[in-house]
């Protein structure tokens, strides 16, 4: 909250103060007249005085304590109750001409009312993300084999637990295409009927714009967000138009009103950038747009999340450029959590200006490689109130199949004691907690 905004505030609320007190000193003044003028009425006809007659209810109107005081015209409004800034204070009037908020004239005091994305009265939400998804491929042979829900038995209790579960969709769901394009080595495709057991399993939104979603063409990934709709999944970070593509879903849970978006930093082709004359994904090469969105999202909603697909395979730390710089610029611009995918591996935490980004979370549900790291999957649970008050839980798993399951005692040991030295600004603790050591 700024300085100026703080000042005013107090200075209103001074200013009211003032006449409430003036009107109880009034009521007191008229109060005392009365029995002066019953006194002497009294003495002069030789009745009861005033401290000899019974007591009298109220005769000079609401004593202090009984009932608000009237000020110069009408009782002043109470501050309503739960319609808060970000910040937990009410919101500042608009300023006037010289900058300052104006001071509501003498009797009157104009009623604070809740401005969107100001936290409202609204309650505490859980969110859980996790890494890379694919559900074609290797994982798509085990899928037929076992049942389009083998992947979740372990984890779809935590998942369905959440308000809101994300992933990262690395894959185009989609029977269109024929046979694979072949301008890249990896080329992803996932049959449709994976969705409803995917839905079933806990998660509600889906990150588009990352390097896999177009490998079979804008067709192919125009029929997958089909799909994802009709299977009640929302999805972000793809989109006919440049305000499409980059537009958050806005999700309203127990009071809050929640902002997701979808970026990536990796792209095999020009092509797949979205432009005004284009069919593509949201982008981060140019943070311009993305921070743009961001700066207008955070003034409308609660809570501005950022699903960024970013960085370099495998590698354990994040890159300078290609995520930290991002990362920060997001939580800059009003993001209050920034969650990445993309190097296939875990990565660390960092708490920054008051938000949070983890960097990746590795893989979840996926092809097996010839690293171990890869293996390692997890959950990250945040439980947000209003202004990005998150705190953050880290559930480690094992996936060296595509279906995750609970990992042992001393892995996860080893595993979160890594990640703590991998933070910046934050601790993991051997529960998975996460925390700013800053503050």
């Amino acid at each position: 909250m700024s300085r100026t905004r703080t000042e005013t505030m107090r200075r209103r609320r001074a200013s009211s103060r003032r006449r409430k007190l003036a009107a109880l000193n009034a009521a007191l003044l008229i109060a005392v007249g009365v029995v002066v003028a019953w006194n002497v009425w009294a003495s002069n006809s030789g009745g009861e005085t005033a401290d000899e007659r019974p007591m009298q209810e109220n005769p000079a109107g609401p004593t202090l304590g009984e009932t608000e005081a009237p000020g110069d015209d009408a009782a002043a409004p109470s501050e309503p109750a739960g319609e808060t800034g970000n910040d937990g204070e009410a919101p500042a009037e608009e300023p006037s001409a010289d900058g300052e908020a104006a001071e509501p004239e003498s009797g009157t005091e104009t009623p604070e009312t809740e401005t969107p994305g100001a936290g409202g009265d609204g309650g505490r939400v859980k969110l859980a993300f996790v890494g890379d998804v694919l559900l074609g491929e290797y994982v798509g042979t085990l899928l037929e084999r076992n049942g389009f829900d083998y992947p979740y038995p372990h984890v779809k209790g935590q998942l369905q637990g959440a308000d809101l579960a994300i992933a990262n969709l690395e894959t185009s769901v989609t029977s269109f295409g024929g046979e694979k394009p072949g301008k890249k080595q990896y080329e992803f495709r996932s049959d449709p009927d994976a969705l409803p057991a995917f839905k079933e399993a806990g998660f509600d939104l889906v990150n588009l714009a990352n390097n896999h979603t177009l490998d079979f063409g804008p067709d192919a990934l125009r029929d997958t967000m089909k799909h994802l709709e009709e299977s009640d999944l929302l999805h972000v970070g793809a989109g006919e138009t440049i305000e499409e593509a980059y537009a958050p879903v806005y999700v309203e849970k127990d009071g809050l009103r929640i902002a997701v978006f979808g970026f990536t930093r990796v792209v095999p082709d020009v092509s797949w950038k979205v432009d005004k004359n284009n069919f593509g994904l949201a982008h981060t090469y140019d943070y311009t747009e993305p921070v743009k969105a961001i700066k207008k999202a955070a003034g409308e909603a609660d809570l501005v999340v950022v699903m960024a697909h970013w960085g370099e395979e495998r590698a354990q730390e994040p890159h300078p450029e290609k995520q930290v710089d991002l990362g920060r610029r997001f939580i800059d611009a009003g993001a209050d959590l920034v969650v990445g995918s993309h190097p296939h591996v875990l990565q660390g935490f960092e708490r920054y200006g008051g938000g949070w980004i983890a960097y990746s979370l590795g893989n979840f549900i996926f092809t097996k490689s010839k690293d171990p790291l890869t293996y390692e999957a997890a959950i990250l649970e945040a439980e947000c109130g209003g202004g990005g008050d998150c705190s953050l839980k880290l559930t480690p798993y094992f996936a060296d199949t595509p279906q995750p399951q609970p990992m042992p005692p001393e892995r996860t040991k080893e595993l979160l004691a890594r990640l703590d030295k991998l933070s910046v600004g934050a601790s993991v603790d051997a529960e998975g907690n996460i925390e700013s050591t800053d503050e």
